[in-house]
Formats: structure tokens, C-alpha cells, sequence
């Protein structure tokens, strides 16, 4: 196309003078788009929106650059919604507790616009995929796994979901409740680490990405 002009400010688009007409040339991948949010107790109710504020958040914490959207001009055909609890929060290890409470207190939410739902379950069934097994050498403490350390451990959604740049993707973390229990219905307190009392949990949205060439 060595007559092909390119659209000035659009990547990927080049005008054609022959045919008086613009084509999208784009490269697809397979990838991540991911963000990471903060909880600092387990507290009935505690809720953190992922992909909703990428402010002052570095490339191991997010790879968005607007609220609640994928970058500009792309797509993304969804596969699965992985669930990472971070094992090191500034400079000090997050407690292996706090690690366990998260995946059974938390649960995720994840909707496309107001009402097309994608995902929900407690954050245990959203497996990230990257190998962590559970083990510790905590004492008198054990964790289930699923015997897989791998991207078998991560289910697929039941059908794919196709994102563009237009519309919002609302998620919500939040932390429940134990009034069913009774008498034992208090939710567990945050163990903390060296840095503090607080988690990072990122979540991962794995799937094909598409994104104009050159942007």
C-alpha cells in the first residue's frame, strides 16, 4: 500500500486515495489487561472497584490508562477473570492469613455496562493461573489447592465476552458477612504484615486482545 496515507492522531488507520476510503489495520494477542486495588480490613461490606482509578499506579499495578475502559481503539474477547492476591505489599510479605481470608471473605462481581453480568463468585473460584500452590511454612497452617499449579487450574467463562473501548466494565471486590453462622459470625480481623494492615489484590482480565498497528 505505498500509496496509503496515515490518519493523523488514529493508529493503525490509513486512507486510501485510490478508492477514497480508510481501512483499520490491527494486531491481535493473546494477553492481560489487569488492575490492582487495596483492602485494609475484611470488615462486612468493604468494597474496592477495580479498573475504576489507575491514578499513580505503575505498570505492575495496572496496564489501563482510563476508568472503567480498555485503551482507546482496542478489544478484548474475554476468556477468563483471574483473581491474584499480592504476596508482597511495600517491603514487607503479606501474611499468609490474610492471603487465605481474602480468597474465602471476598467475593468479585464483574459486569458490562448496568445490567450484562459476566462474572460473580467468591474470589477462590476465579484461579489467576500462575502457579501459586498453596503451600507455607507457616506453623499449624495449611491451605486446599486444586493439585494444579497451572493454567489448567483457571476455568474458562461459560461464554466469551467481546469488550470495546465504549463500554464500561463495572467490578466490584467485597467483603461479606458470617450472620448465617450464628453464634461464630464475626469476620476475621487482618493479620497485617511489616507495612501495615493491608492487601493489594489485582484482577486479571485474559483473553485475545486486539489493538490498531502502531498504537
Amino acid at each position: 500500500m505505498a500509496n496509503a496515507i496515515p490518519v493523523p492522531e488514529q493508529p493503525g488507520r490509513l486512507y486510501l486515495p485510490a478508492s477514497n476510503s480508510v481501512i483499520q489495520q490491527d494486531q491481535s494477542y493473546e494477553g492481560s489487561l489487569y488492575d490492582c486495588v487495596e483492602f485494609t480490613t475484611f470488615a462486612d461490606g468493604t468494597t474496592k472497584y477495580p479498573f475504576k482509578d489507575q491514578t499513580d499506579k505503575s505498570l505492575n499495578k495496572t496496564n489501563l490508562n482510563q476508568a472503567k475502559r480498555i485503551p482507546s481503539y482496542s478489544k478484548l474477547k474475554l476468556q477468563r477473570v483471574g483473581v491474584h492476591v499480592s504476596q508482597w505489599v511495600g517491603t514487607a510479605a503479606t501474611s499468609a492469613l490474610d492471603t487465605l481470608a481474602a480468597y474465602e471473605m471476598i467475593s468479585l462481581s464483574f459486569t458490562l455496562g448496568k445490567t450484562n453480568l459476566i462474572a460473580e463468585g467468591v474470589l477462590l473460584h476465579f484461579q489467576s493461573g500462575l502457579g501459586v500452590t498453596g503451600s507455607s511454612v507457616v506453623n499449624n497452617f495449611s491451605a486446599l489447592t486444586l493439585g494444579v499449579a497451572s493454567q489448567a487450574a483457571a476455568p474458562r467463562l461459560l461464554q466469551e465476552a467481546d469488550i470495546n473501548d465504549k463500554v464500561d466494565m463495572n467490578c466490584t471486590l467485597q467483603a461479606g458477612n458470617n450472620l448465617y453462622m450464628g453464634t461464630d459470625d464475626t469476620n476475621p480481623t487482618m493479620a497485617g504484615n511489616g507495612t501495615g494492615t493491608h492487601i493489594e489484590i489485582r484482577t486479571d482480565l485474559h483473553g485475545i486482545v486486539t489493538r490498531p498497528l502502531g498504537s
